[in-house]
């Protein structure tokens, strides 16, 4: 972590490259700011797929171990609001020209602003479940018509790992809406919820919040460990086929050197 001036630009770049492997390094962006003078940075990452955006504005903590409980949870609440604002400015500027350094592609530019925002998500750092339903006024659930998710940081990136592609990962948020609006700004509990989904078949109907999920999953814990033992396998293969991609999406300048037209695929310099 020597090169990082502090630990919340390596927890940023920990979450890029997370998020990296599984939905293929060239549709992860960090930090776009704008083309004026300002470069202003407008989020903290994109994810891009088949012209849709997901918006993630995150926050971590220099020590996420020197707060008390009591401290954290402030800390969450604050740095929470602080994410939405930064979400809401980006979302009512998404059209505007951006660009950003992509650690594999270099400069790439935004020149429409960017691809059409389908989600936000706010990303706190928090290893204690923390509930934010005293600032619900100031945490809206929705933005210009864009849905807002609020979870915490290692919760999204085990969530990126598990469902492995950006559609399942909106299929899970936009099912996620369906449980009770008080559990939808608890963040830092997110395993009991997944594993309510998985083993309803990829759906959160009927899940009443975080302790009904709890409760199901503690009464078909058999057939979880059926479902996890199945998706590991499943996962393997598909490990295999996203380390090809992510190794051409990576791949040094020079790649191209000694091989023949027929053998090489150039990159593209712009986003989808």
């Amino acid at each position: 972590m020597d090169r990082w001036k502090q630990r919340t630009d390596w927890a940023e770049w920990q979450t890029d490259m997370r998020l990296s492997q599984p939905f293929i390094a060239e549709r992860v962006y960090r930090s776009p700011k704008t083309l004026d003078k300002t470069e202003k940075e407008v989020v903290d990452l994109v994810v891009a797929h088949g012209g849709n955006s997901i918006l993630i504005s995150q926050k971590a903590q220099e020590n996420p171990e020197g707060r008390s409980p009591e401290k954290n949870a402030l800390w969450v609440r604050k740095k929470a609001k602080e994410c939405f604002s930064q979400l809401s400015g980006a979302i009512r500027n998404q059209a505007r020209p951006m660009w950003c350094e992509h650690w594999p592609r270099g400069r790439v530019d935004f020149p429409a602003g960017l691809p059409h925002v389908c989600h936000g998500v706010v990303l706190v750092e928090t290893f204690a479940a923390v509930d934010l339903a005293s600032d619900t006024e100031e945490l809206p659930l929705a933005c210009s018509g864009v849905p807002i998710t609020y979870m915490a940081v290692n919760d999204f990136v085990n969530l990126a790992a598990e469902l492995r592609t950006v559609p399942e990962l909106l299929e899970y948020l936009a099912s996620r809406r369906t449980i009770p609006l008080c559990s939808l700004r608890v963040v830092g509990d997110e395993k009991p919820l997944f594993e309510f989904y998985l083993v309803e078949g990829n759906s959160l109907n009927g899940c009443l919040g975080h302790d009904d999920a709890k409760i199901a999953i503690a009464a078909r814990s058999s057939e979880l460990q059926d479902l996890l033992r199945l998706r590991a396998e499943e996962t393997f293969y598909i490990k295999a086929i996203e380390h090809v991609a992510d190794a051409l999406s990576t791949r040094d300048s020079d790649f191209a050197e000694g091989l023949s037209p027929g053998m090489t695929c150039t990159p593209k310099t712009s986003p989808d």
